[in-house]
């Protein structure tokens, strides 16, 4: 969770990516919070990319 999510350098990129994450929520509602904001149907790819780049 830290790497991907708490730590200042993944949260950086996840603002500039336009991806908010509740990290008060469980896992999986979280992850169908922030698609359901992004917005976008490309959401799994982004997210793909970018856990893969931090």
């Amino acid at each position: 969770m830290h790497l991907f999510f708490s730590c200042s350098l993944a949260q950086a990129c996840w603002i500039y990516l336009g991806v908010h994450w509740d990290l008060s929520l469980h896992f999986d509602i979280m992850i169908l919070r922030a698609r359901e904001s992004f917005g976008s149907i490309i959401f799994r790819e982004v997210i793909i990319m970018a856990m893969w780049s931090i």
